[in-house]
C-alpha cells in the first residue's frame, strides 16, 4: 500500500506494519535549465526504447552495480531481475512508456551510466518521470549523474514538456541535494507500507 497521509502512517506502525520506503516526488518546472557539465571524456546521447532493450544486459549490470547493498534505494534485486527490470522498464511496463527523452553516457565509446525516462500517468504522476538514473561506482570521476539528468532535464524542456519529476528515498540526502541543486523541487512526501 502506498499513502501520503503520515497519520496513516503512524496507525499502520501501531498496528505491527512496516514502511518498505519513504520517498518524496520532486519536479522540475523546465523554467530554468541547469548546466550541463560533461567530465572528461564523458559523451551523453539520447537513450531509445530499442537500444535500451538490445543493452539491457549492461545497463541492467551497470545499475546493479550502482545499488550496493549498502545504498539507500537498494531493493535486494538479483543481477537477472535488475537485467529484467531494465528491459521491462524500456518496453514500457514500469512506469508507462519509455520515451527518447532518456540518456546515457559513455566514455570511449564504454557505458557508463544512464538516466531512464518514462511518461508516466497515475495518480503520483502526469508527464516525463526519471524512473532511474544511475552511474558506474567504480569511475573516479564526479559528476556523471548530474551530466545525464541535465541532459535529460534539457531534452525534455526542448521537447516542449511542461515539467520532469522523479522520487527520492529520504535518507538519500546527497541525491536529494544533488536534485535540488538541478533545479528540482519536493511536492509530496510519501511512504509505502507493508501491513504486519
Amino acid at each position: 500500500m502506498e499513502t501520503s497521509d503520515p497519520e496513516l502512517v503512524t496507525a499502520h506502525l501501531a498496528a505491527g506494519g512496516q514502511v518498505v520506503r519513504h520517498f518524496h516526488v520532486m519536479s522540475h518546472s523546465l523554467a530554468h535549465l541547469p548546466d550541463i557539465n560533461c567530465p572528461g571524456t564523458l559523451a551523453i546521447a539520447p537513450l531509445g526504447a530499442a537500444e535500451a532493450i538490445a543493452h539491457a544486459d549492461e545497463l541492467g549490470d551497470l545499475n546493479h552495480r550502482a545499488y550496493p547493498p549498502s545504498h539507500p534505494d537498494n531493493e535486494s534485486m538479483t543481477l537477472a531481475g535488475v537485467v529484467g527490470y531494465v528491459r521491462n522498464t524500456a518496453l514500457g511496463l514500469v512506469a508507462g512508456t519509455f520515451v527518447d527523452l532518456s540518456t546515457v553516457g559513455r566514455v570511449d565509446g564504454t557505458l557508463v551510466g544512464a538516466c531512464l525516462v518514462t511518461d508516466r500517468s497515475d495518480d503520483r504522476w502526469d508527464g516525463p518521470w526519471i524512473t532511474d538514473v544511475f552511474r558506474d561506482p567504480n569511475l573516479s570521476v564526479k559528476g556523471i549523474g548530474r551530466a545525464l539528468i541535465a541532459s535529460s532535464v534539457a531534452r525534455c524542456q526542448a521537447a516542449d514538456r511542461a515539467k520532469l519529476g522523479l522520487a527520492v528515498t529520504d535518507t538519500n540526502e546527497t541525491a536529494r541535494a544533488l536534485y535540488r541543486s538541478l533545479g528540482f523541487a519536493e511536492i509530496s512526501e510519501h511512504w509505502r507500507l507493508v501491513s504486519p
